[in-house]
């Protein structure tokens, strides 16, 4: 495991708390504005978001992040995270699904036409497809990535009760 000299070593579910000024505000923290967000290391980081393509809890590592292929549980059975804290916070993944999907679809438009030289019906037949298909393929995948970011900003916190 790599470690950083001037950062101290932190697993996965120790939590920092976000310091507070001399009126008892919270000041913002560099990597993330929630409650908890762990101290952030490069190798937490590509591990969180690893996990959460996965589809596996962005904390603990296990595979506890979806009931079914369109439905996120919405706690982590084995450490407790809560995966949705408010509605709308996975619009970013929807976003993240897009963004992929279609820069496949034009790399792919891109290779077809211009490298291979194939024919625009062959390229209607592959690529009309894969824009369909994907995105369906990624959304889980997707949600996860994203789930491993709300981690990494600390918007995804066992519940402190």
């Amino acid at each position: 495991m790599l470690t950083d000299p001037l950062l101290p070593a932190i697993s996965p579910l120790e939590f920092r708390e976000v310091p507070s000024n001399a009126d008892g505000k919270q000041t913002p923290s560099p990597f993330g504005d929630g409650p908890q967000a762990p101290a952030f290391t490069l190798p937490l980081a590509l591990r969180s978001i690893g996990r959460g393509l996965r589809k596996a809890c962005p904390a603990c590592g296990e595979k506890t992040m979806f009931r079914k292929y369109f439905q996120m549980e919405p706690i982590c059975s084995n450490c407790g995270v809560i995966f949705s804290r408010e509605q709308g916070s996975y619009t970013g993944a929807m976003y993240l699904n897009i963004l992929v999907t279609e820069f496949l679809f034009v790399f792919g438009f891109i290779l077809l036409e211009f490298v291979i030289g194939t024919s625009t019906m062959l390229e209607i037949a592959v690529l009309v497809p894969f824009n369909g298909l994907f995105p369906v393929w990624f959304f889980p995948r997707s949600r996860g990535l994203w789930a491993g970011v709300l981690y990494l900003c600390g918007d995804l916190y066992p519940d402190p009760s």
